[in-house]
């Protein structure tokens, strides 16, 4: 399928949600800082794994032809531009509240 490797990437949201909410039922404050670390890394893969797929789907499309099947596929892979952009954005959040504190 064309989007396996992202679905995949996915799969590693719940263990960062249920980080969260360990730390928000009082895990300890090193908790905090693994949840970060992992929360960048997860976000920074499904990034970098959404533009890859995307990129390498709009090839694959140009390869085929502009056939009707093809320009309707790649019409609908640009929805995910929609994640790409937020998971940008919350890297960008992520560097900034780093620059900002100078830790985890």
């Amino acid at each position: 399928s064309r989007w396996t490797a992202p679905l995949c990437c996915v799969l590693l949201t719940p263990a960062n949600e249920g980080l969260f909410i360990a730390q928000s039922l009082g895990a300890p404050d090193w908790l905090a800082k693994a949840r970060r670390l992992y929360g960048f890394m997860g976000i920074s893969i499904l990034f970098s794994c959404e533009t890859m797929t995307v990129f390498r789907n709009m090839f694959l499309h140009h390869q085929a032809g502009w056939t009707s099947m093809s320009i309707k596929n790649c019409l609908i892979d640009q929805i995910c531009w929609g994640g790409i952009s937020y998971h940008f954005m919350l890297l960008q959040l992520y560097i900034k509240r780093w620059r900002k504190t100078r830790s985890l």
